[in-house]
């Protein structure tokens, strides 16, 4: 069974993983959301998860994927735009390029080809 960690600030469950287990190079998926919305998770707290793992040594680098929908995330751009707009200054991979067709077939599951870095 999985650990499930709650607390009221996000330092106490960080503290608690191990970092050694990462490579050199992490990618921290993070919904950026659609212009105009607010369903989306506070970039202050995705900072703190982000600087935990550059202070740790490691290279970290917020990654998305294109939306299949019209909207502010269809392509590359555009979503990275977006994810300024909601207070997201971390470096910022999209993963599945420009117009989301950069892609890897993985057991009939399509995934951004920019995992391969």
């Amino acid at each position: 069974m999985s650990k499930v960690f709650l607390a009221k600030d996000i330092s106490q469950i960080l503290d608690k993983l191990d970092l050694n287990k990462l490579g050199q190079n992490v990618g921290i998926k993070v919904h950026f959301g659609e212009r105009g919305c607010t369903t989306y998770i506070n970039p202050k707290l995705v900072r703190v998860v982000y600087d935990k793992v550059i202070a740790s040594g490691r290279k970290a680098t917020l990654i998305e994927c294109n939306v299949l929908y019209k909207g502010s995330r269809t392509n590359s751009t555009d979503h990275i735009k977006t994810a300024r707009e909601h207070g997201f200054d971390e470096e910022i991979d999209i993963l599945d390029g420009e117009q989301g067709d950069e892609y890897l077939d993985l057991d009939s599951c399509k995934v951004g080809r920019g995992l391969e870095k």
